[in-house]
């Protein structure tokens, strides 16, 4: 295997360490579950002859959250995809199924159970957890708005650390002279160059609602240090 080579599988290599170290912080600071699909469930005691007032108010609820019925009364299937807010996995763009169950024990109250839970399973907290207990308030009345979860851009996040990570592979490599691994710089370098660029097109789509400006920025920044550095050692040591 060629130096060149080695250069390129390096780059690829530091470009997916960064998307790792990035979904272990995002995971740790968020301190939620990973990998679940968030299940919680709910119950609501009412009476019986406020049930038609509350399962209407409740649908009502649903239908301003963007849920559609599902393949009965009593589900409802909330989510799609949107490239503008791919960065950061808008969380009412996430699909997830709400159920409904009342249980009625032949007295003059029934209970009312309310299901949510996310269909894709969620790798990183990134507020879905959130998300689902202000829906779940919102729809069971416990609350009388639906309130913004704000999150942070995971692709932020993973270009700042793939922006300091090329930063020391050129300083080490700046120190080792070594000529040869310089075209794993450029490959790291523009790969979170555009990450950053990314995050923050969904950051300005979703202002307030996905936070990360300044890591993005940040990441952009460290990466076209690099990859300056990197050509300029390359175009020296060629014209020497």
């Amino acid at each position: 295997m060629d130096a060149h080579t080695k250069g390129l599988l390096l780059g690829f290599g530091l470009v997916m360490l960064s998307v790792i170290v990035a979904i272990v912080v995002k995971q740790f600071q968020s301190g939620g579950s990973a990998f679940s699909h968030m299940d919680r469930t709910v119950e609501v005691p009412l009476e019986k002859v406020n049930l038609d007032f509350f399962l209407n108010k409740f649908r009502q609820r649903l239908a301003s959250l963007g849920f559609k019925p599902g393949e009965n009364d009593a589900n409802f299937v909330q989510g799609g995809t949107d490239l503008t807010e791919f960065a950061a996995a808008s969380h009412a763009r996430t699909k997830k199924l709400l159920t409904l169950r009342i249980e009625d024990p032949g007295t003059d109250k029934v209970t009312a159970f309310i299901a949510l839970r996310y269909l894709g399973l969620v790798v990183v907290d990134t507020g879905e957890s959130a998300y689902r207990d202000t829906v779940l308030d919102f729809v069971s009345g416990k609350t009388d708005e639906m309130a913004a979860i704000p999150t942070e851009s995971l692709l932020a996040l993973n270009s700042l650390i793939g922006g300091i990570t090329a930063c020391i592979l050129a300083a080490i490599l700046v120190a080792t002279d070594n000529l040869p691994l310089w075209t794993a710089i450029p490959g790291v370098g523009v790969t979170e160059f555009a990450a950053g660029l990314l995050a923050l097109y969904s950051i300005s789509q979703k202002p307030g609602e996905i936070l990360g400006r300044g890591k993005a920025v940040a990441g952009i920044v460290l990466s076209l240090a690099a990859v300056g550095i990197s050509l300029y050692f390359m175009v020296s040591a060629h014209s020497v």
